[in-house]
């Protein structure tokens, strides 16, 4: 079976069709009746769910109402993989929210019998599960169905990372040179998070302090839910910015247009602790790089701060400000904010054209 498996997900593009190839794989060995992919990315807190087509019920959409109380998945995601679960079993009847759960899915999909294997756990950038499901209640999964599933756990796994990294990469190579400077979180069209550098985590962290932070929060996402509810979401046109004063923390969200059709949620976060912006001084030679990282000397970043900042290593760091002091003709990193501050103040003072500035309608404010 192992090979079979391996022949039919070797060539899909996307986690619906490996769902579609997986299910008419398994279908020869373990019969069922439909499966779902359970995907959440380790600093997100969205399930997101993936089934194979030609379904009746769209499970992503009806597993959202419960995904928040279901012991069942967030069990198996957090689980040793190829941890097998059998349900309606790992559900306590007795118990009034499990027996609401399995009224539930019995109504929203038919569905009587499951077997959930977890794939990937906290160990990976996401935690992955998959679930065989039967309609009828009285055929029950196996000890030989998951032993045969937890064969292919590895297979599928690897599979799964490698589209969903390829789907992550893909969306990073949209964002301009100047996006990727900038600290940001990319969502979906379903608002689960795609893409969370370890840059935008670090600065998070710092200006929050708290280093065991993991994901957004909940000042942010309660501003992207209040952005969801009012139907800007990724594919809708406006840009909205709010600033957080207490944090020092500026949120910048814009919906981007991929080439595919498809459409993308970028959410910036702007230090606002960078109290000068140095971005003129790409007339002096240098770099968007060196730029973003010369806004953090006025406040007296160490460079390891910076580092951690701008996702690069501390020695990237001490190479940046030598080509800076080389460029503008210091040393050091008194020398070098004194140089470009100057050198900012004369470019300022040059004529320049009349501007206009336009600023998009939005939920824009202060906290």
């Amino acid at each position: 079976m192992v090979c079979e498996v391996s022949e039919a997900i070797s060539a899909v593009d996307n986690l619906a069709d490996l769902s579609d190839n997986l299910h008419a794989a398994l279908c020869r060995h373990i019969p069922c009746d439909w499966l779902a992919l359970y995907d959440i990315h380790r600093h997100d807190t969205r399930i997101n769910v993936t089934t194979n087509r030609g379904l009746d019920f769209d499970w992503d959409d009806c597993y959202s109402n419960i995904a928040a109380i279901d012991p069942a998945n967030r069990r198996a995601l957090a689980s040793q993989p190829g941890t097998c679960l059998p349900f309606p079993s790992i559900y306590d009847p007795d118990d009034e929210r499990d027996s609401y759960l399995l009224e539930y899915i019995r109504r929203a999909s038919d569905t009587g019998m499951g077997l959930v294997i977890s794939l990937a756990n906290r160990a990976s950038d996401h935690r992955l599960a998959l679930c065989l499901n039967r309609q009828s209640a009285a055929e029950e999964f196996t000890k030989p169905d998951a032993a045969l599933l937890a064969n292919i756990q590895p297979l599928v796994t690897a599979c799964c990372l490698n589209l969903l990294e390829r789907a992550a990469s893909a969306q990073r190579s949209e964002l301009s040179s100047q996006e990727l400077l900038t600290p940001y979180v990319l969502f979906d069209e379903r608002w689960a998070i795609v893409d969370f550098p370890s840059r935008s985590l670090n600065l998070l962290r710092s200006l929050y302090q708290d280093e065991n932070l993991n994901t957004l929060p909940a000042e942010i996402s309660d501003w992207l839910k209040l952005l969801a509810m009012l139907k800007s979401a990724p594919g809708h046109t406006g840009s909205y910015v709010k600033t957080l004063t207490k944090r020092r923390l500026e949120l910048r969200f814009k919906n981007l247009r991929l080439p595919d059709g498809s459409s993308r949620g970028l959410l910036q976060l702007i230090d606002k602790r960078t109290v000068d912006d140095f971005t003129p001084l790409t007339a002096c030679g240098l770099s968007q790089r060196e730029i973003a990282l010369l806004n953090y000397l006025p406040t007296g970043h160490t460079n390891a701060q910076i580092a951690a900042a701008l996702g690069i290593r501390e020695i990237t760091v001490k190479k940046h400000l030598k080509s800076i002091g080389d460029k503008l003709g210091a040393a050091g990193k008194t020398e070098i904010l004194y140089a470009a501050m100057d050198r900012l103040l004369e470019l300022l003072r040059q004529p320049r054209p009349n501007l206009i500035i336009r600023t998009e309608a939005g939920p824009n404010g202060h906290d």
